[in-house]
């Protein structure tokens, strides 16, 4: 009686022991195959790549609206009618610098490229301008560029040169931050130099002004996937375009496959090809 006893008491333990094995292997595969799938649709995921675009373009748009209207201060560009958006106010200390500018584009307006700005920026001058160690500082206020929030600052430093070099500055972007409107959030820094390879003979026309731009990134994405990137063909931006049209930029994703960017060579469009593994996409640049 207690060997039978016994032998069912056994049984009934190896079966939940059994159980609970199996369980667990089968939680196991499970979270396997769910980290699989991730991995596959993260490898194919094109937001990583859109989203550094797309601080790119913001920052970019921050240099753009600083060089015009420190030139516009300078009267080398003719500044907008007055009360016309957005108004500028300008401040001066008694030895000339640092001088700060205030561009408000209170609620809204719209410029010639189409694009939607609202807010304010501060652009505050060390110096003279584009003459090394003059610094120059871009700070956003509730600043949004076609209704996305852009938060943070740029430093804008001269370097010298020798005779006969184009002009180089160094851009520094300690922190940035793009709020989509579905509530996310890209996190973003970067260091970079642009070199002023064409438009210095026209200094009261900027849009003929063309940068060649080296230097790298990292971030995290709407996702809050981690990154960083890097340009490996230098990229080509002319202020008379709102997208960089040439040069090539690698992002590499941690723990996923790299991504190669490509501009194209020399359209002003808002389209660059996507290369992940050996798939190719199309990206509509915002």
């Amino acid at each position: 009686m207690n060997k039978l006893l016994n032998y069912s008491i056994n049984r009934a333990a190896m079966y939940k022991y059994w159980k609970i094995f199996f369980v667990n292997i089968l939680l196991v595969g499970i979270g396997l195959s769910m980290v699989s799938c991730e991995k596959y649709r993260m490898n194919r995921d094109k937001s990583i790549a859109s989203d550094n675009v797309l601080a790119e373009t913001s920052m970019l748009d921050l240099f753009y609206v600083a060089d015009r209207f420190i030139r516009m201060e300078l009267d080398t560009v003719v500044p907008p009618s007055s009360g016309v958006c957005p108004v500028r106010t300008v401040e001066m200390t008694s030895g000339g610098y640092p001088i700060i500018i205030t561009v408000d584009y209170a609620g809204g307006c719209e410029d010639q490229f189409g694009v939607n700005r609202s807010g304010q920026l501060r652009i505050v001058l060390t110096g003279p301008y584009k003459e090394a160690p003059t610094s120059v500082t871009v700070s956003t206020i509730d600043y949004s560029v076609n209704n996305f929030d852009v938060d943070g600052e740029i430093v804008i430093g001269q370097r010298v040169i020798s005779a006969g070099q184009n002009q180089r500055f160094q851009v520094n972007i300690p922190e940035l931050n793009i709020n989509l409107n579905n509530g996310s959030v890209i996190n973003w820094n970067g260091n970079y130099t642009f070199e002023w390879v064409r438009g210095d003979e026209t200094p009261g026309f900027i849009f003929d002004d063309e940068y060649k731009i080296t230097g790298s990134s990292s971030g995290t994405n709407r996702d809050d996937y981690e990154y960083t990137a890097k340009i490996e063909e230098p990229l080509y931006y002319t202020m008379g375009c709102r997208w960089v049209h040439t040069g090539k930029t690698e992002i590499r994703p941690t723990d996923f496959k790299k991504r190669t960017i490509d501009f194209g060579e020399g359209n002003c469009d808002n389209k660059a090809e996507l290369k992940i593994g050996n798939r190719n996409y199309t990206l509509s640049l915002r």
